[in-house]
């Protein structure tokens, strides 16, 4: 959803309805989860369901999507050693969440 559309349901006082629980969703659709950063790693090692689960949602009826980025904070990817893959796990979230529709 454009957000010239969301703007519109705001200023009308309508419901926008977000996705939810990424990690879970992948988790059941045979995503493997990282022992520390849980679904942290799926953009960058299952790219696929990553767009699965933002398209299931879309179909669901959400307006907006979020990036699969809770597990790939700065602090915890340094806290598991991965502090040279902060821009490239948050990025490919990033670009992952763009190619659903």
């Amino acid at each position: 959803m454009s957000y010239k559309l969301i703007k519109e349901k705001l200023d009308n006082n309508k419901l926008i309805i977000l996705d939810g629980a990424m990690g879970s969703e992948l988790e059941k659709n045979g995503a493997k989860m990282d022992k520390n950063l849980w679904c942290g790693t799926c953009s960058v090692e299952f790219p696929e369901l990553v767009v699965k689960v933002h398209e299931d949602y879309i179909k669901a009826g959400a307006d907006v999507i979020t990036t699969n980025t809770y597990a790939s904070t700065p602090i915890s990817m340094r806290n598991y050693g991965m502090e040279n893959s902060i821009k490239e796990f948050n990025q490919k979230s990033v670009q992952v969440a763009k190619k659903s529709d």
